[in-house]
């Protein structure tokens, strides 16, 4: 299910800030939220929640966005190792690579890859390392 508040998230050692386009193409306002999890498209620098390819660039965005009807905004994205709400984390997911289906982290490989799991808080969360996606 799509975010429909902001949502924390941490992050851990170094990251990098992308600056990514999103475009809206329906009539009404898109409005994006903090924490959100983008797969950018790394030839045309176009992020969208929903899906991607296997080369896409998963990454966090950093603040709550709207975009008008037609509009494309540019907006900053965090990658690298974070932190990520997952209920369903186990420590028998440390080494495995999580995936990402409409927000929601899963370890079925359904959805976009979003890199390897380096650690869990049992329940809660998993540290994932978007760099790490072979």
């Amino acid at each position: 299910m799509a975010l429909t508040e902001n949502r924390a998230y941490t992050v851990e050692g170094q990251t990098r800030l992308l600056r990514v386009r999103i475009s809206n193409s329906k009539s009404t306002p898109k409005v994006l939220y903090r924490g959100s999890i983008l797969a950018v498209n790394p030839e045309t620098g176009l992020a969208d929640t929903a899906g991607g390819s296997a080369s896409a660039i998963p990454c966090v965005l950093t603040r709550q966005v709207e975009i008008a009807p037609g509009e494309t905004a540019v907006v900053e994205a965090e990658t690298g190792r974070i932190w990520l709400d997952c209920p369903a984390a186990a420590q028998a997911n440390v080494g495995n690579f999580a995936s990402v289906a409409d927000d929601a982290v899963s370890f079925d490989a359904k959805g976009v890859r979003l890199g390897m799991v380096l650690d869990v808080e049992p329940g809660a969360k998993v540290l994932v390392d978007f760099g790490y996606r072979s």
